[in-house]
């Protein structure tokens, strides 16, 4: 690959209590798009992301489902959960946004 053709991948894995794993991959060349088409595309994706963490949260199967994005929390039992949705999943009350000291 050259330096002028850039590639952007977003992968989403979300982990899926009763399925397994779903995982979207969206992979094409970018290498000519402005910054704002690519913003433009990055808000697409963000609002997917929102989506599916309220329907997480409406889900009367008991099936929960979880990005994997880093965004951590410390949990009131001293551990660090990489997002709200693992902390909520343990069933921990979140003491504070960021990694646990």
């Amino acid at each position: 690959m050259t330096a002028k053709k850039k590639i952007i991948i977003w992968l989403v894995i979300i982990s899926v209590a009763a399925t397994g794993f779903f995982v979207w991959n969206n992979q094409r060349d970018k290498g000519s798009q402005t910054p704002e088409e690519i913003q433009k595309e990055i808000e697409r994706i963000n609002k997917i992301l929102e989506q599916v963490q309220q329907d997480k949260q409406k889900s009367e199967s008991g099936e929960v489902a979880c990005i994997l994005v880093y965004d951590p929390v410390c949990g009131v039992d001293g551990r660090t959960y990489s997002n709200d949705c693992f902390a909520s999943t343990a069933r921990v009350e979140i003491a504070h946004q960021g990694e646990c000291k």
